[in-house]
């Protein structure tokens, strides 16, 4: 249940919401924040709550809960696995079972680890999980704490000229593995080329390292390319194809 009062939290900031408090080891209190996501996905607009999926996909992509960087000395490592092996800079420094003393309770406990006494040098975290003696799933974390990587992200690459037909582009910076930079919030510039309109600002700030735009077709067939410029990691382009429209028959 915890994992809902999460989103809860989440989706209740975007949409502006009153906080509210949950108690993540009550029944209750989950089984009301998942009602309350339900209640504010209906009501919120239709461009949050693809900002609010956005997060979320990008959060369920990651099996770590409490994962801040290296700062702290101790993380909780929520994965459904038997085993799983801690590297940092390739050097295997511990490997963990589930701790079923403290989260007796629960069907898949997470895996507590100190962090505090395994850095004797400095680089990229490495987790590896085992069901069974196999490998099933290997997630990478920066060790260096910087933006890497500019990317664009269309819905669609092809159009249809009628005036309407939209796709939406979503921008985001990212470290090597790709994992968002949740601090990142530097100001893009737009250049739009063809028979196409831009919906949204033509310079606007990242918010938690990603955004988005739409790209409306007019009734022109051609193509269209967008090209979005980071102060820093250069510029991104995409290409959208505009098809002609079919004639109405009466």
């Amino acid at each position: 249940m915890s994992g809902w009062i999460a989103i809860a939290k989440e989706i209740g900031r975007l949409a502006r919401g009153e906080p509210r408090t949950y108690d993540e080891a009550s029944v209750a209190d989950g089984q009301a924040a998942r009602a309350n996501v339900k209640k504010t996905l209906a009501e919120i607009k239709w461009t949050t709550a693809l900002d609010f999926c956005e997060r979320v996909h990008s959060h369920l992509a990651v099996d770590v809960t409490e994962w801040g960087g290296f700062n702290g000395d101790s993380r909780i490592v929520v994965m459904e696995r038997e085993k799983v092996q801690l590297y940092i800079a390739d050097e295997l420094v511990t490997e963990v079972e589930p701790d079923r003393r403290q989260f007796a309770h629960l069907r898949y406990a997470p895996f507590v680890v100190e962090l505090g006494e395994l850095f004797h040098k400095w680089g990229d975290l490495r987790l590896e999980g085992y069901i069974q003696g196999k490998q099933v799933v290997v997630k990478k974390y920066s060790g260096k704490g910087i933006d890497q990587k500019f990317t664009l992200l269309p819905d669609d690459t092809s159009l249809i000229a009628d005036g309407a037909d939209t796709t939406r582009v979503v921008l985001r910076v990212t470290d090597e593995f790709d994992a968002i930079r949740p601090f990142a919030n530097d100001a893009i510039k737009f250049e739009l080329q063809g028979p196409a309109s831009l919906i949204g600002d033509y310079l606007f700030a990242l918010v938690g390292g990603t955004g988005a735009v739409w790209i409306r077709a007019k009734e022109q067939a051609g193509t269209v390319r967008l090209t979005a410029t980071h102060p820093v990691l250069g510029k991104q382009q995409v290409e959208v194809e505009i098809s002609p429209a079919v004639a109405e028959t009466v």
